[in-house]
């Protein structure tokens, strides 16, 4: 369009959520990653609840789920 002139475009805020259904050592495994304009978290699905997971929050596997979801191992 001739009359426009977009002088600036910034991002000021986003929020995304992936989740992830996978077997790992032979367990099947539902996580999710939520990341926005302000930092992440993780997610695990777990006696039928989403709970938090974070380094040494839910044991030594859960903490190899934890690395593979933010070193991007699963996408």
């Amino acid at each position: 369009m001739e009359d426009l002139e977009i002088k600036k475009v910034n991002e000021v805020y986003y929020a995304t959520t992936t989740e992830y259904d996978i077997t790992f050592k032979g367990v099947d495994y539902k996580l999710r990653k939520y990341e926005d304009s302000k930092g992440g978290e993780t997610l695990i699905f777990k006696d039928g609840d989403w709970q938090d997971l974070y380094e040494d929050s839910h044991g030594e596997i859960e903490n190899e789920l934890y690395e593979m979801i933010w070193d991007g191992v699963l996408d």
